[in-house]
């Protein structure tokens, strides 16, 4: 690889270490610690593609709505939104659970609330007026395959996110890749990201997504300095091993940058209490 996942120099799709609360993500033993909550094993990652003009001020209105009926329902499943700085107008918003098991239950408290259903069904034709489309991608977490993953979602602004489309019969040759990828990139300052596959949603089985957390966009100066550095210590075999697996393994490759929105996100008091006054803005 010439370049490293995410900021870290460009190999991945979307998120490194997310923690979510209203999720049992994190042991008890590491909550105890005051460790940083490990990725969630699902991530359920909703995509909307914003009409020109609808962004900012008309969707965080429009989105506002949905937080509001979630908090008046103390529902324990909180989500964090964010708006694309790359690629088209568009807003994701991520939740995680502990296992499908634990989504089945969130899906069917929802179901159950009549009143909660109806007032979505409104909050979602005024919303649906904003958009061009919308879809639905569920992932589950690599863990073999992440490196400092464990993150506090509170304290981040910017995700740094990375698809990779990977060709028919290449998932064992994926899977040698990252390990090179993370002997070379590893170690260097600031490395974090974590690994999810695609299991749901379109292109499911051939699309894995990277993500990487940053608390400010000047990391990024950091991590491509720090990545041109850790590939320039990597030996002539190992870069042509590398180059030479990304050729015939990856069919394309996308990283893009997000912004988190508070206003539009259900944040958890976690994430609240890392940032009062950016959290405070919902």
């Amino acid at each position: 690889m010439r370049k490293q996942i995410g900021t870290l120099a460009a190999v991945s799709l979307v998120f490194a270490g997310m923690s979510f609360a209203g999720t049992t993500t994190a042991s008890a033993q590491d909550q105890s610690a005051g460790a940083a909550p490990a990725p969630p094993n699902v991530l359920v990652i909703i995509r909307e593609w914003l009409k020109p003009g609808m962004s900012g001020a008309p969707h965080e209105k429009s989105e506002s709505a949905f937080v509001q009926t979630m908090a008046q329902a103390k529902s324990p499943t909180h989500y964090f939104a964010m708006n694309s700085l790359s690629g088209p107008t568009r807003a994701e918003f991520v939740l995680g659970y502990d296992s499908f098991a634990d989504w089945g239950k969130d899906v069917a408290e929802m179901a159950g609330s009549s009143a909660m259903a109806q007032q979505f069904d409104q909050e979602q034709q005024a919303d649906g007026k904003l958009l061009k489309k919308m879809d639905q991608g569920v992932f589950v977490y690599e863990k073999d395959k992440s490196v400092n993953p464990n993150v506090n979602v509170g304290e981040v602004r910017f995700w740094e996110i990375t698809a990779i489309r990977i060709r028919p019969g290449h998932h064992a040759d994926w899977d040698k890749l990252a390990k090179m990828h993370n002997s070379v990139y590893g170690n260097m300052p600031g490395a974090s990201w974590a690994v999810w596959d695609k299991l749901f949603g379109t292109d499911s089985g051939s699309v894995v997504i990277v993500t990487s957390p940053l608390k400010s966009l000047a990391e990024i100066d950091a991590h491509r300095k720090a990545g041109k550095q850790a590939w320039s210590q990597a030996s002539a075999d190992q870069k042509k091993q590398m180059s030479d697996l990304e050729a015939s393994i990856f069919e394309s490759i996308e990283t893009n940058l997000y912004a988190v929105d508070p206003k539009m996100s259900y944040a958890a008091d976690s994430w609240k209490a890392a940032d009062p006054g950016f959290w405070g803005q919902q």
